[in-house]
């Protein structure tokens, strides 16, 4: 669907997705695509983390993508990843705040050891939580949003390519709930969309 629209560039912004296609291989396409678990590899080089937590979802855990990935790139690193499904449900009922958001981050918490540089929150939805994170986790521990390196990377790729910064459009598509998503997307990112 997307390879019909000629894009220049794919960015993945689900780890799950990236998960899997550590395992069988991105389709076969001409845009570069910008997968999430390398920004992660690239924000955890950048803070020298050595010890690092992993709050993915259950699917990404099984995949061990990012204990390979975190590897190949930081040699002697240490890799704890968990597994939180209680979390994206929360944040897409827009439950994000309270003791209930807060008991289920600090639950996922709980399984890492307490002696970490960095912890990933390797879910596009788990940064909407961070303020749990941050909390729980002190100041001592870096929360790495991967996001923000995958957006960093595509800003660069684009500018690379003479794309003029701020003339873009934004076209939401989904292939579930389209009421409920629109509700989501105007909710997070408090902008009018065409969905």
């Amino acid at each position: 669907w997307l390879e019909e629209r000629g894009p220049d560039a794919i960015v993945m912004a689900c780890n799950t997705s990236c998960a899997i296609a550590d395992i069988y291989g991105w389709p076969r396409t001409r845009a570069t695509i910008f997968d999430i678990i390398d920004s992660a590899a690239i924000a955890l080089q950048r803070v020298g983390a050595h010890r690092i937590g992993v709050i993915a979802t259950t699917a990404t855990v099984r995949t061990g993508a990012y204990t390979r990935r975190i590897h190949a790139a930081i040699a002697g690193s240490a890799v704890f990843e968990v597994a939180a499904p209680a979390l994206v449900p929360l944040v897409e009922a827009g439950a994000i705040e309270g003791e209930t958001a807060r008991a289920a981050v600090a639950d996922a918490c709980a399984e890492l050891p307490g002696d970490l540089d960095a912890v990933v929150l390797a879910c596009t939805h788990y940064p909407i939580l961070d303020a749990h994170f941050a909390s729980i986790l002190g100041h001592a521990v870096v929360r790495v949003d991967p996001a923000l390196v995958q957006a960093e990377r595509v800003a660069a790729f684009l500018q690379s390519r003479g794309a003029a910064e701020g003339n873009g459009v934004t076209e939401y598509v989904t292939n579930g709930d389209t009421e409920r998503f629109e509700e989501n997307v105007a909710r997070i990112m408090k902008h009018p969309s065409h969905i």
